[in-house]
């Protein structure tokens, strides 16, 4: 059996941050036990390969970018900021852009300038990377402050201290498919939130729009309702795919877009003003003689031409309708968004088994929850990343603290 003083279960984004700022004095030792033959893979993906690692806006508007979850993370948020995280790759190599609409990227916009830096930081400080081993079963060591931990392999290992970052179930080809929490809930008794994908396109019934796929809208606003009350709604960028919406409007909204719910789409900016305004506004232009109804759509709203004829071909020449369909197109959601394609997991170790100072299960002192292994999942635009950054600082600090003795 090997013993080490801590181990990190992932070495995706979370696990790799922890191990890079968790600085294990000469004569301690980690290991990083990572699934897949290759740490980070996520983490390349991140923001199309240029990882967007976290948003520029002031750190007070940051839990409500994390819904309910928002609550219980705020002081971890504000201890652990943006700022405190753009500083950290700064002093390690990776300094950082900041784009017009507040995502901020590495400099180089390379993913993989992040990975090695974390890769190397997690080196220097005494973890070792254990590749393809997977972690079947966690549980107290008989004298009640270690942890064993098992193997897919048939290896053993125990710990002093724990660091769950085994991240949810999106994207389960890169490693993280949710069947941690099983072990875990198994060995420990620790609840687990029910887990379903999130930052997904939106599928819906009768889409229209396979033959546009690539045109977006800047300004569009998307709501979701159910019968007798609007459940929310997100502005954004809307993007046209082959067989669904996305773009950060769609994505933000995904989590709530239950089968049978309808989502209403306005693709234009507020200042044109509501349905009737429009339909208004059309009447006479689509009522003079020789009228292009396609190009005064294309003109009048700064539509794509292709988008105008699909709207006219749709609703013909009423204005009315096209109206309707520019503020107001509605569709019933079709099914939940397929986990290949979520960007994130909302779900996992149940919040209130978390101490969120230091991110220790609160039955298990020993064995810290950081990064999407947690009920936490943010909006597009570097929050998710922001809060594995702030997750793993937390529980590196007090990883530290246990090992070297100095916790009140």
């Amino acid at each position: 059996m090997s013993y080490e003083d801590c181990i990190i279960i992932g070495g995706g984004a979370a696990g790799l941050l922890a191990a890079a700022m968790l600085q294990l004095p000469d004569g301690r030792s980690g290991r990083i036990l990572e699934a897949t033959g290759q740490p980070g893979t996520k983490l390349r993906m991140s923001g199309g390969g240029h990882c967007n690692f976290t948003h520029s806006g002031p750190i007070r508007d940051f839990p409500a970018c994390y819904g309910d979850a928002g609550r219980s993370i705020r002081k971890l948020l504000y201890r652990h900021n943006n700022e405190n995280f753009v500083r950290f790759l700064a002093n390690h190599g990776v300094p950082s852009v900041t784009q017009a609409d507040g995502r901020v990227f590495p400099e180089s916009m390379r993913a993989d300038d992040v990975l090695q830096a974390l890769l190397y930081l997690a080196a220097e400080n005494h973890f070792g990377l254990v590749r393809s081993t997977r972690v079947t079963s966690i549980e107290p060591g008989d004298s009640g402050n270690d942890c064993i931990l098992r193997t897919s392999s048939g290896e053993t290992f125990a710990a002093h201290t724990v660091i769950i970052a085994t991240g949810g179930k999106s994207y389960p080809s890169t490693g993280s498919n949710g069947q941690f929490w099983d072990a875990l809930h198994k060995g420990t008794g620790i609840r687990i939130a029910a887990a379903r994908p999130a930052l997904a396109p939106i599928h819906v019934e009768q889409y229209p729009y396979s033959d546009l796929a690539g045109l977006s809208f800047e300004h569009a606003l998307l709501t979701v309702t159910a019968p007798g009350r609007k459940i929310q709604s997100r502005a954004g960028s809307l993007l046209l795919t082959h067989r669904e919406f996305s773009g950060p409007a769609a994505l933000n909204l995904s989590v709530i877009a239950e089968p049978g719910t309808t989502l209403h789409v306005r693709y234009i900016d507020g200042k044109y003003g509501d349905t009737a305004a429009i339909a208004a506004s059309l009447q006479p232009e689509l009522n003079r003689a020789g009228a292009d109804a396609s190009s005064i759509i294309e003109r009048d709203f700064s539509l794509p031409k292709r988008f105008a004829r699909k709207l006219v071909q749709r609703a013909g020449v009423s204005p009315k309708r096209l109206a309707a369909l520019l503020t107001d197109d509605c569709f019933t959601v079709s099914g939940l968004p397929d986990w290949n394609r979520a960007m994130v997991t909302r779900g996992g170790i149940d919040r209130s088994e978390i101490d969120f100072r230091t991110m220790a299960l609160k039955s298990y002192p020993g064995i810290y929850a950081i990064g999407e292994a947690v009920d936490v999942d943010g909006l597009t635009g570097g929050y998710n990343l922001q809060f594995a950054y702030s997750s793993a600082a937390a529980a590196a600090e007090a990883v530290l603290s246990k090992l070297t003795g100095a916790e009140g």
